[in-house]
């Protein structure tokens, strides 16, 4: 009987602490209102684990309701459960306890503590149970500092009573980050200081050197160093990208892309003799290397990573077609097979003899662009197509058929065959769009397959040297090209033309030009690589490789790469491809998106990880994903926002030392406008949780600018404004006021 009437005091004791109501106990238990409070809050999970109280025996409870579950790890996938690259992610699993107060779960908020210190809130949640939740240790304008932390979780419940969860200790582990640039670059690891290390390559033929000897590597992507194989896989994933890891045995750890050699210089001994030191080296090769006998000298692949890239993806026969809109193939009889194509495999071409080009002694400028994408690797001879398996669609738009209906038939073919189609399209000039057909018909084409369809187009010769005449091309590119403004499947391609340097036996680039003969202006996607080797044919008619110009070479080289990506992940719609190849761009000129070279240099190798990652795991790949332009990490290992470093020095090197600066100070504020579309996000920090979901809501109702010039961003600002006003007069949201304000005083 004692027992029930205990059970009874116990439920009645709960039902009035949830409703924070004062209860009767004899006098000589009597608490203040202060402990009181501070038991009841207690008795909910409220208090820190820092807190200690002792709890009079009339307060004790069997059990309470709370977190059932609660697991941490570090989400990149590195074999490091409890270890975590500062910028990184962790993967939470949580279930609050099933009864009836899961119901009443408002939200649940993941937290970093340090001792008795609140470090930051790193995520919340509106669901009683998550699994495998992605929780970002990084913002726009935020992240968590290198340090050892303790994870919770804190359910508020709909009555405003919380619950925390167990503590669960996370590492998170800083260094220093390197970035290169387009030029072939040694890395020497001792520059590098912290325990966890990141350099990415960028373009050109790299090598991360090692003061170390070999022995000091644990694993290498979770295989030892002896039996490592650079395409087998097993990559980790940072900041949305898939990273190759190093974990030496002093625990240190370093991720890297770009890199094409691993060099570990070291002092050893012979067995024989002990006495006797030496200075030895091992070189472990990265990059995929056919033995074509003009490869080393293919310098478009060179500076494009695109070696790099073949570990990941060599083209897919069956998921992606590529298709040449341009002057078709042309046979070779001098070769060993009488009527074989130069150099490329006649069974990846699909071609229709009533629109071929196939005369010898006519115009080759389509077997040239076909063979930059598609030349046939590891032969002995020639060089290497960028693209080894996919099908090539081949239509002769000068002399066959109409650009419409070789689009047409293409897309029909794709969807008969379930491919996704990328179009390299050797044209110029207004003409083309309305060849047969109107303007409205073709875009109306290539708007129909936004999702399955991607449009390389050359920008045009229309400068000095070239063959267009262009008055127009120092502020626009040209014909078809131009549609890039106004659909997402349409890339406009300039020419970056060929400066040579020789590192480690390759063909890099010595300095960046846009040629200048290439169209530009603010409708100038991206840049790619002409002066390339092609395969072509001589007046005897034997098969050989000249070099190829114009934006017309360029654009073979964007077209396979976006092909590249797309056989890393079929996925993607011809938006998110890109998006992607625009995203890992390598930034040349002017800080961002400039007239001149577009939004840069196209990389593939960036370009391929960014999508394996995002098709291996899209929801840790997609929330922790930062623009290369507008983060950086210095030497220190401290993360700057770029947007701080954009402003004030606008051809900033990347690889430069920029301070830290905090959202909320000065610099910022008089700032103002210049960096609007991010203060939203940064807003969050001085506003109550119940106006996060208003910030987010006007964060994401203002899109981010794709040319960060000052007119966009003020345009942006603008934006922001009203939408912040829209919000702030809404009936009944008092914190849309709050929220102006605070926003006021940012950019005030």
């Amino acid at each position: 009987m004692k027992s029930v009437r205990s059970s009874r005091r116990a439920t009645r004791l709960l039902s009035r602490l949830s409703q924070g109501r004062r209860f009767k106990t004899p006098s000589r238990y009597r608490p203040g209102l202060e402990v009181l409070e501070e038991r009841r809050m207690m008795a909910f999970g409220a208090l820190s684990s820092a807190a200690t109280f002792s709890v009079q025996p009339h307060l004790k409870i069997a059990s309470f309701p709370g977190f059932r579950e609660f697991t941490v790890t570090d989400a990149a996938g590195d074999g490091a459960q409890d270890r975590v690259f500062q910028g990184g992610a962790l993967r939470v699993d949580y279930e609050f306890n099933t009864g009836w107060l899961s119901a009443n779960v408002s939200q649940v908020a993941i937290e970093a503590w340090q001792g008795a210190t609140k470090a930051a809130t790193l995520k919340t949640f509106a669901a009683a149970q998550m699994a495998d939740a992605v929780v970002p240790l990084a913002g726009w304008f935020w992240e968590l500092a290198a340090g050892v932390y303790q994870i919770r979780a804190k359910a508020q419940l709909s009555n405003g009573l919380t619950y925390q969860s167990a503590s669960r200790t996370i590492d998170v582990r800083g260094g220093s980050e390197v970035k290169g640039s387009y030029q072939g670059e040694t890395f020497s690891f001792s520059s590098l200081s912290g325990d966890a290390m990141i350099v990415h390559g960028a373009g050109g033929t790299d090598t991360l050197s090692f003061n170390l000897n070999p022995s000091s590597v644990a694993s290498i992507n979770g295989m030892s160093l002896s039996s490592f194989s650079p395409t087998a896989g097993g990559q980790a994933i940072y900041q949305g990208s898939a990273v190759d890891y190093v974990r030496l045995t002093d625990g240190r750890e370093i991720y890297f892309t770009g890199i094409e050699k691993l060099q570990f210089s070291y002092y050893t001994t012979l067995t024989k003799y002990p006495y006797f030191s030496y200075f030895a080296t091992q070189t472990v090769n990265l990059a995929v290397q056919p033995n074509d006998d003009r490869f080393d000298d293919q310098w478009n692949l060179h500076v494009t990573d695109t070696p790099n890239a073949w570990r990941f993806t060599k083209g897919s026969p069956h998921n992606v077609l590529l298709v040449s809109l341009d002057t078709g193939v042309l046979p070779d009889s001098s070769k060993v097979d009488p009527g074989s194509i130069t150099d490329i495999g006649a069974w990846r071409l699909i071609t229709d003899s009533s629109d071929d080009d196939n005369l010898v002694g006519s115009y080759g400028h389509g077997h040239k662009a076909i063979s930059v994408m598609a030349s046939t690797p590891k032969n002995s001879d020639f060089g290497a197509g960028i693209n080894w398996y996919s099908k090539v669609y081949v239509t002769d738009v000068y002399n066959g058929v109409s650009l419409q209906t070789a689009i047409g038939d293409a897309l029909a073919y794709a969807q008969a065959t379930g491919r996704k189609v990328v179009f390299q399209g050797g044209i110029q000039g207004e003409n083309w769009l309305n060849n047969g057909g109107t303007q409205a018909q073709l875009e109306s084409l290539i708007s129909g397959a936004s999702n399955y369809a991607l449009f390389a187009i050359a920008a045009g010769n229309g400068g000095p040297g070239g063959n267009l005449n262009d008055l127009d091309y120092l502020t626009s590119v040209s014909g078809v090209a131009r549609l890039q403004t106004n659909h997402g499947n349409v890339m406009s391609v300039g020419a970056l033309q060929r400066t040579a340097t020789i590192v480690a036996g390759m063909a890099n680039a010595s300095s960046v030009n846009l040629a200048s003969y290439s169209n530009r202006g603010t409708n100038l996607t991206i840049v790619a690589p002409t002066d390339v080797l092609a395969t072509t044919f001589s007046s005897a008619a034997s098969g050989n490789m000249s070099s190829f110009g114009g934006t017309s070479a360029a654009n073979p080289n964007m077209a396979a790469i976006a092909s590249l990506v797309w056989s890393a992940n079929p996925n993607l719609t011809a938006g998110q491809v890109r998006s992607i190849i625009t995203d890992t761009a390598m930034d040349l000129g002017a800080y961002g998106k400039d007239t001149t070279y577009g939004h840069g240099l196209a990389n593939a190798d960036a370009a391929v990880r960014r999508a394996r990652a995002l098709y291996s795991d899209p929801t840790l790949a997609g929330s922790n994903y930062w623009r290369t332009p507008w983060f950086v990490v210095q030497s220190t290992g401290v993360f700057a926002s770029r947007a701080n470093a954009a402003i004030s020095t606008p051809d900033v090197d990347t690889t430069q030392s920029i301070p830290l600066q905090t959202p909320h100070n000065g610099d910022f504020a008089n700032r103002g406008p210049e960096v609007a579309p991010q203060l939203a996000a940064m807003a969050v920090d001085a506003l109550s949780s119940e106006a996060e979901d208003i910030a987010d809501a006007l964060f994401w109702t203002v899109p981010v600018p794709e040319a960060h010039s000052p007119g966009d961003l003020n345009d942006s600002f603008t934006a922001l404004d009203e939408a912040m006003a829209s919000f702030a007069g809404d009936d009944g949201i008092d914190e849309g006021d709050l929220l102006a304000e605070s926003l006021a005083e940012l950019w005030s």
